[in-house]
């Protein structure tokens, strides 16, 4: 097989947060196979992979392409003619209007159709266009979870064997660190010896206003640690940042922006509990990581992360900001429950690897891109 996956967002500023994070980790996990599974060629704008860093059978390809406009209609099937691909992989969300092979799709989410009020406009816009036409011309779509699948499935109509729902991974980075390693970052990111952790993108989706005002409520009853919410400025953050200093809590609630990968194992490892209240998820990367870490979760239970967390974290309503209050002081106060999540957490996200990940979505090209089985792929769905 020859297969093309697009991997020009990794040229982007920032390739280790969300679906470039995704895309690296894939792209890594594919240079893993046999020379004779296929033969990967990964296209971007600029240079992302240096040639001899990568095995013979997985080729960078730069196409120089100056234009704002263009990688997608022109430059991928053009590539994809001159290279004789089998199949070419579309990491999010949109499809060339035009390719001479089948075509792959991940769909990441459905936010900006479900919940447009948490997107932003230029990106409700663009997907609106974009997503029922990959949808429609795609041979097969890839989901981050069965709650993505089943969203593709009651707002397009898609039959669901055309979906493949491919978990995420978790990278072997994220572990359960020495104390002194712990201690010695923890100190140098200036950081109180008992906290809360939150990681991600700051902005309405993940609900940080409804954690800062229940941390409020638990610091009100007792709770004697500080809340850490580590991560870049997304939209309409303004009103998240001002509200600790309106509850008085401005020296309780903590903003040190976004942390570096190489730094984020060991905040995951400081922290008392990870907490993750967000409204709407795909997949929920970040409390996997927690997880793998030790560090026991309270997440929410909306949308994907139940899947991510199974019996291993506390689900809560993230509504109801006195169950969260209560979740978080009653995990707070009790060190043999935070054992014991911290063990099943260990336990449940070992399951989680990048490397399946990989595996499961060659299996997907294999299926696809075979004339025998190409019928299993049920062609373009009428969406």
């Amino acid at each position: 097989m020859r297969i093309g996956v697009d991997i020009d967002i990794l040229t982007l500023p920032n390739p280790y947060t969300g679906i470039p994070n995704y895309l690296r980790h894939l792209a890594n996990g594919l240079a893993q196979f046999k020379p004779d599974v296929a033969h990967f060629y990964l296209l971007s704008r600029r240079q992302v992979y240096e040639n001899d860093i990568l095995p013979a059978h997985v080729s960078p390809v730069v196409v120089r392409w100056p234009l704002g406009w263009g990688w997608q209609s022109v430059v991928l099937p053009c590539a994809a003619w001159w290279l004789r691909f089998d199949l070419l992989h579309m990491p999010a969300f949109a499809v060339p209007p035009f390719v001479p092979c089948p075509v792959v799709v991940t769909v990441h989410d459905l936010a900006y159709l479900t919940h447009p009020e948490w997107c932003r406009e230029e990106t409700v816009s663009y997907l609106s266009r974009r997503v029922p036409r990959a949808l429609r011309k795609a041979s097969a779509v890839i989901t981050p979870s069965a709650f993505v699948r089943d969203e593709v499935v009651r707002c397009f109509g898609v039959p669901t064997e055309r979906i493949h729902p491919i978990l995420h991974g978790v990278s072997p980075a994220f572990r359960v660190l020495p104390k002194e390693e712990v201690t010695d970052t923890r100190q140098e990111m200036g950081l109180p010896e008992r906290f809360l952790l939150y990681v991600g993108t700051i902005e309405p989706r993940k609900n940080l206003l409804g954690l800062i005002q229940a941390f409020g409520q638990a610091v009100a009853q007792g709770l004697d640690h500080s809340l850490v919410i580590a991560g870049a400025k997304g939209w309409k953050c303004t009103d998240i940042y001002a509200l600790p200093r309106q509850l008085g809590l401005e020296h309780r609630v903590l903003f040190p922006g976004y942390v570096p990968g190489n730094l984020l194992p060991a905040l995951y490892n400081a922290a008392t509990i990870f907490v993750y209240p967000s409204l709407y998820e795909g997949f929920g990367l970040p409390v996997l990581e927690a997880m793998a870490c030790g560090t026991p979760v309270v997440a929410s239970n909306v949308s994907s992360l139940p899947e991510v967390v199974g019996e291993a974290g506390i689900l809560v309503n993230p509504l109801d900001k006195d169950e969260l209050a209560s979740a978080i002081l009653v995990l707070a106060s009790n060190e043999g429950m935070r054992q014991d999540l911290s063990r099943k957490g260990l336990e449940w996200a070992a399951q989680f690897s990048w490397e399946r990940t990989a595996q499961e979505t060659v299996r997907v090209y294999e299926t696809c891109s075979n004339h025998a089985t190409r019928d299993l792929c049920r062609g373009p769905a009428k969406a």
